[in-house]
């Protein structure tokens, strides 16, 4: 054999090496061609082991039934698998990316789109359901509620309360109307009275006859400074803490909704600006009212028919300042602070 011969016996030996392995071709012409990943990168791979993929250009082949690419940043190494017109890769990260033939992805992305529209549609109903279930149980639970509807009386002055079970808790469906030291009917002593004139919407302040401030005694119970809240409540019943009110709101949806269920369906105005009704849906019977609050610093009754503010036992601050719950033309429950010697209205909770 001559040298020259034997050299190119041994280059054909060369690529008969890289070209084949004990798995086969290592450029099997399955995976020549252009493809297109799911993202719509552009990738083609050419019988001699050189493509394009994103425009960049690469070198490619199977090692060991790994799918490896190279570029000048370096490569990537895949588990593969042809599948009809998919190639699947899997990453050693436990990715898997999807890459079709260019040629059918219009159709595959036709398919695609339509299965997660299906899919959003198949959520969508699911989530109706789970919607539908939720206020089928909430009805029910507020049924249950109403159901517990009876009367008391205040043996102290013989008023007669209604009172309802939320959550596991009795509360009075109306507000306290005990005539305390330390309380008020909005409009009482002769002080002004603030509320916006419904046409102009400018605040204005009068003194209320009594006539007016019995009416508003009569609806709206009293209001009461928060010492004397904290031992108004009848006997048998105490002014509910914060943790009591929170579990009320909890007990029919959340602080977010449950202005709208506990408020009254009558008593509320309209807010003159945004045009939102005030009124609830009074789901759970707790017939929450809007008797407006009483400002010592100003000596101001304000935002009755508007504003319900309700004290609670719980201390915000050490020194002057106490929690209350308040309610207003939107659907939330506030949580909010004021200073013991304002006035606002009293829910009482069983004992």
């Amino acid at each position: 054999m001559s040298r020259l011969a034997a050299v190119a016996q041994l280059a054909l030996c060369f690529v008969f090496i890289f070209c084949n392995s004990g798995n086969g071709q290592t450029r099997p012409s399955s995976l020549v061609g252009r493809w297109v990943y799911i993202s719509g990168t552009n990738m083609e791979l050419f019988k001699d082991g050189t493509g394009i993929h994103a425009g960049s250009s690469i070198s490619w082949k199977v090692d060991n039934n790994r799918f490896i690419i190279l570029n000048e940043y370096g490569g990537n190494a895949y588990d593969y698998k042809v599948s009809g017109y998919q190639l699947i890769l899997s990453r050693d990260d436990g990715g898997v990316d999807t890459i079709v033939r260019k040629e059918k992805y219009a159709e595959f992305k036709a398919k695609r789109d339509a299965d997660i529209e299906a899919e959003k549609e198949k959520q969508v109903a699911a989530a109706k359901a789970r919607e539908e279930e939720r206020i089928a149980e909430a009805k029910k639970v507020a049924e249950t509620a109403k159901a517990t509807i009876s009367t008391f009386t205040d043996k102290r002055d013989n008023k007669v309360y209604r009172k309802v079970t939320i959550g596991g808790k009795i509360w009075m469906v109306e507000n306290l109307n005990f005539a305390a030291d330390g309380s008020k009917c909005f409009g009482e002593g002769n002080a002004l009275s603030g509320f916006e004139d419904a046409k102009t919407g400018k605040y204005v302040k009068k003194v209320l006859s009594a006539t007016e401030v019995q009416e508003n005694c009569d609806k709206y119970g009293r209001l009461y400074d928060w010492t004397t809240a904290k031992q108004a409540c009848p006997a048998g019943f105490h002014l509910p803490d914060d943790d009591e009110w929170t579990a009320l709101t909890d007990a029919v949806g959340g602080a977010g909704i449950a202005g709208t269920k506990l408020k009254s369906m009558e008593g509320w105005g309209v807010d003159r600006i945004t045009g939102v009704d005030g009124r609830g849906t009074d789901d759970f019977g707790f017939s929450a009212l809007p008797g407006g609050v009483w400002i010592k610093s100003s000596y101001t009754f304000g935002l009755i028919g508007k504003d319900g503010y309700w004290w609670s036992a719980s201390k915000s601050r050490p020194d002057w300042k106490a929690w209350f719950r308040q309610m207003y033309f939107g659907a939330h429950v506030n949580r909010g602070d004021g200073s013991n010697e304002d006035m606002c209205s009293v829910r009482c909770v069983q004992d």
